[in-house]
Parts: C-alpha cells; structure tokens; sequence
C-alpha cells in the first residue's frame, strides 16, 4: 500500500506486551469522588516503552468506576523506535469492566512510528 507521499507503507503486525505500573499520582477533586491522576507505565515484550498518562476518573460511592486517559508512548515496537499518543478509557461496576475503548491518536507518531495507527483494548 502507498502511502500519499508516495513511499511504502510497511504496516506493523498486530503486538501485545504486559505493562508495570511504575508511578501513580492522585489528585482527589470534589470529595475524592472525581480524581485526577498521573501514571507511569513500562511496557515489556512487543513493545518495549514507558509511558507517561493523565486520567480523569469518577469513583462512584457502590465502587463502580469510569475513567478517561490521554497516555504518551515512547520506545521501541519491533525493531522501529519512536513515539505515539493513545487515548483510551473504560468503566468497572462490581469488578468487572463493563465497557473500554482505546486507539492511537491519528497524527501523533514520530521518528520510526509515523504514521502508526490501531486500536488498543
């Protein structure tokens, strides 16, 4: 497949890699039952990065949660290196999650991983 530039596109295989919560920092706002929090994330086998994040998250009072996160990679997939935005978020209700979404902001990849796309889960 062409790129528009003209040039090839050589797409990724499909990759997983468990991830290690290296930092997590809270913020409560309005009685702790909206939290803003920084995480730090290493990433191990396929992709091999950390990762720096922001989420918005609601705890409800019955424990069921939500959150929304904005989370910047920087590594390596592969053999390509570089960097790239996820955006993803979710919902949790009696320990389970009930709902999650997650893709690769378009635009954001840099060095080796331009023009990276896909979803996460």
């Amino acid at each position: 497949m062409k790129k528009k530039n003209g040039s090839q596109d050589e797409r990724l295989p499909r990759c997983s890699s468990p991830v290690s919560i290296l930092s997590i920092r809270d913020e409560p706002k309005e009685n702790a039952k909206l939290l803003k929090t920084d995480v730090k994330r290493s990433f191990q086998g396929d992709i091999k990065a950390e990762s720096t994040a922001v989420l918005l998250m609601c705890l409800a009072d019955n424990g069921s949660a939500g959150y929304v996160a904005t989370e910047r990679v920087v590594g390596r997939i592969g053999s390509r290196s570089g960097s790239f935005v996820i955006q993803h978020g979710g919902a949790v209700e009696a320990g389970s999650v009930t709902d999650s979404f997650g893709y690769v902001v378009p635009g954001s990849g840099t060095g080796e991983l331009q023009g990276l796309r896909g979803h996460c889960g």
